[in-house]
């Protein structure tokens, strides 16, 4: 097997790898709360000091840099590959006030 082989991943290898029960746990792994303050708006001071006011968040998982930079009026475009993280991300920003 080559090495190209070993890096790409099958696409339905990807979206069985988040099934519902670990996107429902994800976030209670990775507490949002402790994560901003840990970042210290890292990302949105240097968007900021670049002028950006739009963002596309790539991989975005459950949302968390989508939401916050929302949250700092941002605007936000948010694409995942996995659809449960993606649908995760969705009730997040709806949850979170979007």
């Amino acid at each position: 097997m080559s090495q190209a082989e070993r890096i790409i991943v099958p696409k339905d290898l990807y979206k069985e790898q988040y099934s519902p029960k670990f996107v429902g746990r994800w976030d209670e792994l990775i507490d949002w709360q402790r994560r901003a303050e840990a970042e210290n708006n890292f990302f949105q001071d240097i968007l900021k000091e670049h002028g950006a006011e739009t963002v596309l968040d790539i991989a975005c998982g459950t949302g968390f840099h989508a939401v916050t930079l929302k949250a700092d009026g941002f605007d936000i475009t948010a694409a995942d590959g996995a659809p449960n993280m993606l649908a995760q991300a969705r009730e997040e920003c709806r949850t979170l006030g979007d």
